[in-house]
């Protein structure tokens, strides 16, 4: 009896590793499936259909593969987001392999998906549960921005005047400190305006009426005192200009008239003007 001659080792390599291969595919822990690209009259992707999955896609989506194979994907998921069908239309016309991670409307997760294309128009996915590890960095993130805006409005609360609104005390202090210990020393001046007639209206008619024309006073001399580091607020009722500029008579003279002429003006709330009369105290430096 003549014996059977054994296969080249090259077949039995090629034989054993298609075997392996299914196999792998198979009990692989990532999640594998295999589409045909679907397009409409314009060759867009539109939708992909079934062709393989393996167990662990199963397990993953709670479908058997009879309920998968052949069948368009946004047919059994019609959340489906239209970006997951071009992301895999690209690569299935490219054959370039691309990894996106995503959130996917239909299984309410986040996926990192590796996709590549063993012919034109074909793709084979594997997929990876992202979720937990995207929550935790969507709470860092919102952590983060909580501990950020909380450093904003405690940098707001210890350098701003509650009622005006204008950098406080300590800002005005900050500020002449850097002009008086500047290696260059540049002139400036010092305006502390204070209202005469405020504290019967705050007896009059209470701190929410005299609040609100302070505030306006605030704004006006705001305005018309732009820049940095030239408005403050000593208290809730004394304001304060720090203007640079040369020290000359007439120079100060006008910004002092300038700084009367802001308050000349009515003061105007819901409806009913206030007269309001200030005193101006004037320094310079040097």
């Amino acid at each position: 009896m003549k014996a059977r001659q054994p296969s080249s080792s090259a077949e039995q390599e090629q034989s054993v590793s298609q075997e392996e291969l299914l196999l792998l595919l198979e009990n692989m822990i990532s999640e594998f499936s295999y589409y045909r690209m679907v397009y409409d009259a314009d060759e867009h992707p539109i939708d992909y259909v079934f062709l393989a999955v393996n167990r662990a896609f199963e397990l993953g989506t709670g479908k058997l593969r009879q309920e998968l194979i052949g069948k368009r994907a946004r047919s059994i998921y019609p959340e489906t987001e239209q970006f997951w069908v071009d992301f895999l239309g690209r690569v299935a016309k490219s054959g370039v392999p691309e990894c996106t991670t995503n959130y996917s409307a239909a299984f309410k997760r986040w996926f990192r998906v590796l996709a590549y294309s063993p012919k034109i128009d074909y793709v084979a996915i594997t997929v990876q549960d992202e979720t937990q590890m995207m929550n935790k960095h969507h709470s860092l993130e919102q952590a983060a921005q909580a501990l950020e805006e909380q450093q904003q409005e405690n940098y707001r609360l210890a350098h701003e005047e509650p009622i005006t609104g204008l950098p406080n005390r300590a800002c005005l202090y900050e500020a002449l400190r850097n002009k008086m210990q500047s290696d260059t020393v540049e002139p400036f001046l010092l305006i502390i305006i204070a209202p005469d007639n405020l504290s019967g209206i705050l007896a009059s008619y209470g701190s929410v009426l005299s609040d609100a024309i302070m505030r306006s006073l605030a704004q006006r001399f705001a305005a018309h005192f732009p820049g940095n580091n030239n408005c403050f607020s000593m208290t809730g009722t004394d304001l304060v200009l720090l203007l640079t500029m040369p020290i000359e008579k007439d120079k100060m003279r006008a910004e002092y008239i300038k700084a009367q002429k802001v308050v000349q003006h009515p003061v105007n709330v819901d409806g009913i003007d206030y007269y309001i009369s200030v005193s101006c105290g004037v320094a310079c430096y040097p």
